[in-house]
């Protein structure tokens, strides 16, 4: 039998992370996105369950390259 992972909610979830946020989407995954520490790019992760994330694959994306996208 699989030990289920347990989130404590006292505790730092995914460190080196600011502004997080979760959304779980209508496709039953749930998106977790935060920006990182340089405060120059966004981090996006997805799982299947919360206690997942931490572990999720995490890609990013340059807010330079957002930004000069961006007509202002």
């Amino acid at each position: 039998m699989q030990q289920e992972k347990k989130l404590k909610y006292n505790e730092p979830w995914i460190l080196q992370r600011a502004d997080p946020y979760v959304y779980l989407h209508t496709d039953g995954w749930y998106y977790f996105t935060a920006s990182v520490p340089a405060y120059d790019c966004i981090a996006l992760r997805r799982a299947k369950s919360l206690a997942e994330l931490p572990e999720a694959e995490e890609v990013t994306t340059s807010l330079g390259a957002l930004l000069a996208g961006l007509k202002l």
